[in-house]
């Protein structure tokens, strides 16, 4: 939960921002698009959040292409990318804008989510509109319907595990595997 400090529960220390990586015309890339206007009206209205606008320089490796990380990232490295149209300044970046080493590259305006923020303002957003938060700690998705508020099964649960997701009973999920970023703030 949001305030808490374990070493199961990443988000207080790790970074978070929104990189489409959805193939073309698929659902992913149907809920990118509309998470971003929802994040870049965030960015823009709702300083409190803790959401702003940072600008992003992606760099391709063709050696990197069949590597799971180049595989995860094939949408994202691409000069046509379908969010071309959609995030702000994309450009394809010139040869002299690239670091040695690099085949290609591109740049483009994202967000930037400081989640010791964002996540006290989302969970206070959810009460605010009238949810009830309840902590419990489950063995299996099934039993965490039985964690709703009214004590009646929930009709609905989203998994938002995370990395836990591989250790879920009945999800379980051996194919999720962290990935890590560079971040460098160049001023």
């Amino acid at each position: 939960m949001p305030g808490d400090y374990d070493i199961e529960y990443a988000s207080p220390w790790a970074g978070a921002n929104s990189l489409p990586v959805g193939k073309p015309n698929s659902p992913s890339q149907k809920y990118e698009t509309v998470t971003w206007r929802e994040l870049e009206r965030l960015a823009r209205d709702l300083p409190e959040a803790g959401i702003h606008f940072q600008n992003n320089f992606i760099y391709r490796r063709a050696k990197d292409a069949n590597s799971p990380v180049g595989e995860w990232f094939r949408e994202l490295v691409r000069e046509d990318a379908w969010f071309k149209d959609v995030l702000p300044d994309f450009r394809i970046l010139a040869k002299n804008e690239l670091p040695p080493g690099m085949d290609g590259g591109t740049a483009f305006t994202t967000v930037c989510i400081n989640t010791a923020l964002y996540l006290p303002w989302l969970a206070s957003q959810c009460l605010k509109y009238g949810a009830q938060i309840r902590r419990g700690n489950v063995k299996h998705i099934c039993e965490a319907a039985n964690l709703h508020h009214s004590g009646k099964r929930a009709d609905l649960v989203v998994n938002a595990t995370g990395l836990a997701s591989l250790k879920l009973g009945g999800v379980e999920d051996t194919t999720m595997y962290p990935a890590r970023g560079q971040i460098t703030i160049v001023s």
